[in-house]
């Protein structure tokens, strides 16, 4: 609410008798007014807001979050040991949803792609391990991984790789050729127990 509709508000408490009179509106509207000292405690608000913090009201926030704006020991193509505003806001709102998150493969997909979109995509290799894809050049999802932002369920092992490693041709478990492609995502379809398997989702497609 503005500084205006909390002063509309308070004045809409006023007493039946008095709630429709001009002055004893105007008076409640102004002293209102004043407590707010121009709006200050509105902007006290916001300053921790996690979308308009700025600085050391965003590194405040890294503190409850768990997570610090720095970057050393991060090849960064800047060469900066501090990520900006905007990187630190984009990964503190990630590193939020993953410290609710129950960790499970479809809701650390669902986070990497409400997150960064498809510079960061992951592969479940369905033998304990995951592999994260990163987009060449996207200096925050290198930070990610090398801040360990990336998760992985209790026991999962993690590995990285860069577009560049991502055409892959090898044979699975059931002597299907398949092609891991497109940011490790295991695309084609192969036979399991007579049942047809989509390799993106792993959802049975048909059964004989």
């Amino acid at each position: 609410m503005t500084e205006e509709e909390h002063a509309e508000y308070y004045a809409n408490l006023l007493i039946f008798q008095y709630r429709t009179l001009p002055k004893a509106r105007a008076h409640i509207k102004a002293l209102v007014t004043a407590a707010f000292c121009g709006g200050i405690l509105l902007k006290m608000l916001d300053g921790f807001s996690i979308d308009r913090a700025e600085g050391i009201q965003l590194d405040i926030l890294g503190k409850y979050i768990g997570l610090t704006r720095h970057t050393e020991g991060i090849m960064t193509e800047t060469g900066s040991t501090e990520m900006d505003d905007e990187t630190y806001r984009k990964l503190l709102k990630f590193k939020a949803i993953m410290n609710a998150s129950p960790a499970t493969t479809s809701a650390i997909k669902t986070a990497l792609w409400e997150s960064f979109g498809g510079s960061v995509r992951l592969t479940d290799n369905r033998n304990m391990t995951y592999k994260y894809v990163l987009t060449i050049g996207n200096e925050t999802a290198i930070i990610a991984a090398g801040k360990n932002l990336l998760p992985a369920p209790m026991g999962v092992g993690v590995s990285y790789v860069d577009e560049s490693d991502l055409l892959v041709l090898y044979e699975d478990e059931f002597e299907d050729a398949y092609t891991e492609y497109d940011c490790g995502l295991l695309c084609a379809d192969y036979e399991e127990d007579g049942q047809t398997v989509n390799g993106y989702s792993g959802t049975i497609l048909a059964a004989e």
